[in-house]
């Protein structure tokens, strides 16, 4: 029976001590963007490969949508630039990946179905970081 995710990121926080934060552990290994990715396309229900894809057909509002939200999250969550996002989301310059770190930093500001996503990504996100940190250790 598989443990889930959730429960051993508790667990983890538990085992922490007071002064050694979740955000602590966070910083010292943030998340991959292959994490981010697998996050954003279980959350909004898009494969993997039409967000990292450049398909002149799959310009759908979702899959653009969903390509931005991972910009963001990975931008704001991880070290990466912007550049070494594009890279490795399949060949995206840098303008496209900008221009959805900012989109959604504006969504996010005046929309709160679009801040509740994020914060729930956000949240998943992390919980795979600290159950990947429990493991390791």
């Amino acid at each position: 029976m598989d443990a889930d995710p959730r429960a051993i990121a508790s667990q983890l926080q538990s085992l922490l001590p007071d002064d050694l934060s979740p955000d602590l552990v966070f910083a010292i290994s943030p998340p991959t963007l292959a994490e981010i990715l697998a996050q954003v396309s279980a959350f909004y229900a898009v494969p993997t490969p039409l967000i990292i894809k450049h398909y002149r057909h799959c310009r759908h509002r979702d899959i653009s949508f969903a390509r931005h939200v991972v910009c963001y999250l990975a931008r704001t969550m991880t070290r990466l630039s912007h550049q070494q996002i594009g890279t490795r989301l399949g060949g995206f310059d840098i303008a496209t990946v900008y221009y959805g770190h900012i989109r959604l930093t504006q969504l996010r500001a005046h929309n709160e179905i679009v801040r509740d996503d994020l914060d729930i990504l956000h949240r998943r996100v992390m919980d795979v970081v600290l159950t990947r940190c429990a493991t390791c250790h």
